[in-house]
């Protein structure tokens, strides 16, 4: 089990491999409050996830596709091995995020010989975004953001929470014959 800091959230991340090395990722957001080590036992790592995505998407003026590879490319030469990169969502809906198969195409083919690549982390929010990632070169991680809140499902995904676990079993099923 990981566990990453991520603007001021907790993630839980359960993480379960895939044939192929992909993995499907169900985080569970919960806000922290407080933070009282004093007793508790601590994981034995803690996995730091950069989340450029989490950014990028949330600003109204599209950022280039060149600028968010480069990017990237900072991220790995400074030594992140997790990065949330990239979504497979509407692009009408989120239109920063329309470019996420060309960024990784090119991030793919711009690391440089002998790089290790990273984790790659690439959220999806239905079928439609699973195949897509699944589909994207460079992308080794599906995010699911599965949330216990029916506003934020339904806000986020426009999905029950029959739906959402539905969704889970498919990505389950999809990364594992991947």
């Amino acid at each position: 089990m990981a566990y990453a800091i991520k603007s001021g959230r907790h993630r839980e991340n359960l993480a379960s491999p895939a044939r192929n090395g992909r993995y499907w990722l169900l985080t569970l957001n919960c806000r922290l409050s407080t933070l009282n080590c004093e007793g508790t036992h601590l994981p034995e790592a803690v996995q730091i996830i950069e989340c450029p995505r989490d950014a990028w998407q949330g600003l109204a003026e599209i950022i280039p596709t060149e600028t968010k590879v480069e990017y990237l490319l900072h991220l790995t030469a400074a030594g992140f091995k997790n990065i949330d990169a990239v979504s497979f969502v509407s692009p009408k809906q989120v239109k920063q995020m329309a470019d996420s198969e060309e960024v990784m195409k090119e991030f793919t083919r711009r690391l440089p010989p002998g790089t290790q690549p990273p984790e790659i982390i690439g959220i999806v929010v239905n079928e439609q975004g699973m195949e897509r990632a699944l589909a994207t070169p460079g992308v080794t991680t599906i995010g699911y953001p599965y949330s216990i809140s029916a506003y934020f499902r339904r806000a986020n995904a426009n999905m029950s929470r029959d739906e959402s676990r539905v969704l889970v079993e498919k990505l389950r099923r999809a990364t594992k014959d991947s």
